[in-house]
């Protein structure tokens, strides 16, 4: 059995669902700190999002 995501991991896949096809990392910040108030380091977000891929809620790729 999976572990529960923790709350920066919700709010990032929601984040995900709302910038659908312009979901990246800069982007992702920027929703998540407009709409929570908090700041969220690139660490952070680039952390949290490998979790959600190696837990297979998110799939990536490198863009141009």
């Amino acid at each position: 059995m999976s572990k529960p995501l923790g709350e920066l991991e919700q709010t990032v896949l929601l984040a995900v669902l709302r910038l659908d096809e312009e979901a990246y990392g800069l982007r992702i910040r920027e929703l998540l700190e407009d709409r929570t108030g908090r700041r969220v380091t690139h660490g952070a977000a680039y952390a949290t999002l490998d979790r959600l891929v190696q837990k297979g809620y998110l799939h990536s790729w490198l863009g141009e």
